[in-house]
């Protein structure tokens, strides 16, 4: 994805500063220019063992090679940030949330080490396509995730009563809405079924003909399909549909064996959004219990937390605890925000891992979060994005190439906390 520069002096400092060049604004701020991370921990995505003693090289916006220290080329005049002790691991995503035409959720999602968030339907029109062209103005600008906007959800007459979405009168509606929705630039398509008993309502959902209309259409233009689901009767009948993932959990009844099976064989991937069901005691044990027994089988699971105002922003913490709870380990979780979120979002291929190629969405973190996941949010030192620095702590500094046991710069406070 390319961007342009956008955001004040203090990002172009803090990019030179990581350069080692002068305090120049736009692209030439690294077009040419490389940077290594050398000596840390790298949990690279994918869910192996950490490569202890690890150097990950990134020129411009893309990683360019990875590898244990000294076995790798650095290209000539690289700076080299010493990040001995501390924790290399791809950006994380956050694959269902809100709001992001809020600018200060943005920013905390972004200094936290978000640096892509599926947003699953605007409040309204208006403000997906604000939100849209504001991130369209300010590309470039690192501080910001990248956003993949739903726009409007699909359901038919007699739904949930809402105002952002539409309404599907036919099948001819349905793939005239979703090609509308993609020629406005939508990333992906949400779809809504539930029928309200969970919350004691009674709502109308779509046929099974309509979503597989829907799907179709999506899948032509290489566009993924989210389903809205809580019961398991539209569970299945996302799977006999083809829908790509489950956004939230199954609420109402254990999810059988064979239905498991299904959602492994077809790589439908179920995104919990734990933390929407806190205030409801019955209801998350319902959904912990299912999310356990999905794990436990080998589903495919991302992270998601659903986010509207009152729950948490920036890194999911709340959200990876309760995770925790279900028996999945700070590994799952980890690839679950990282590879997996990448996949849901349709961009691993770009992104996800610590990867020779993909893009250098990056975040360094002092300790070991496979020993505690609140380091996560509490010590994170560097947010790279698309190559670009979002947020840095560095107080370790500059190494010569020629020595791996000393640090040659004090950086402390030459990067702006954003």
């Amino acid at each position: 994805m390319k961007k342009k520069i956008f955001g004040t002096a203090m990002i172009c400092l803090a990019a030179a500063a990581v350069l080692g060049c002068g305090p120049v604004c736009g692209s030439q701020a690294y077009s040419g220019r490389s940077i290594v991370l050398s000596g840390g921990r790298l949990i690279d995505g994918n869910g192996g063992a950490p490569l202890e003693d690890a150097e990950v090289v990134i020129q411009g916006d893309r990683i360019v090679a990875v590898g244990p220290w000294g076995s790798v080329p650095i290209p000539a005049g690289a700076t080299v940030l010493d990040v001995r002790g501390r924790t290399v691991l791809p950006g994380f995503m956050n694959v269902h949330a809100h709001y992001t035409h809020i600018v200060s959720n943005m920013l905390e999602w972004g200094r936290e080490g978000i640096t892509t968030i599926r947003d699953l339907v605007s409040i309204d029109w208006g403000l997906y396509v604000s939100g849209k062209n504001y991130l369209a103005q300010n590309a470039g600008d690192p501080r910001l995730p990248r956003v993949l906007f739903a726009g409007f959800c699909l359901d038919v007459p007699g739904g949930r009563p809402r105002t952002n979405g539409f309404f599907l009168t036919s099948i001819d509606d349905a793939r005239a809405k979703v090609t509308y929705l993609l020629d406005n630039g939508v990333g992906v398509i949400k779809v809504y079924l539930e029928d309200g008993s969970i919350f004691g309502k009674t709502y109308s959902v779509m046929p099974a003909e309509m979503l597989r209309a829907i799907v179709e259409t999506a899948h032509a233009r290489n566009v993924r399909v989210s389903a809205h689901v809580q019961e398991l009767w539209c569970l299945v009948l996302a799977l006999d549909c083809g829908v790509d993932d489950i956004a939230h959990s199954i609420l109402d009844k254990e999810i059988p064996a064979d239905v498991i099976e299904r959602m492994i064989r077809t790589d439908t991937y179920l995104v919990p959004t734990l933390e929407i069901y806190y205030r409801f005691p019955g209801i998350i044990e319902t959904a912990k219990a299912n999310l356990r027994r999905l794990n436990d089988a080998g589903a495919p699971i991302a992270v998601g937390t659903d986010f509207e105002p009152g729950l948490e922003t920036g890194m999911p913490s709340t959200e990876m605890l309760l995770m925790r709870q279900c028996g999945m380990t700070p590994m799952q979780i980890i690839v679950a925000a990282t590879k997996h979120g990448a996949h849901v979002c349709g961009l691993d291929s770009e992104l996800g891992t610590i990867e020779s190629g993909k893009i250098a969405d990056v975040l360094v973190v002092d300790g070991d979060p496979l020993t505690d996941l609140n380091v996560l949010k509490n010590n994170r030192l560097l947010v790279l994005h698309n190559g670009r620095v979002a947020f840095s702590r560095l107080t370790s500094g500059f190494l010569p190439r020629s020595t791996h046991t000393e640090a040659t710069k004090d950086i402390t406070g030459e990067y702006p906390n954003f």
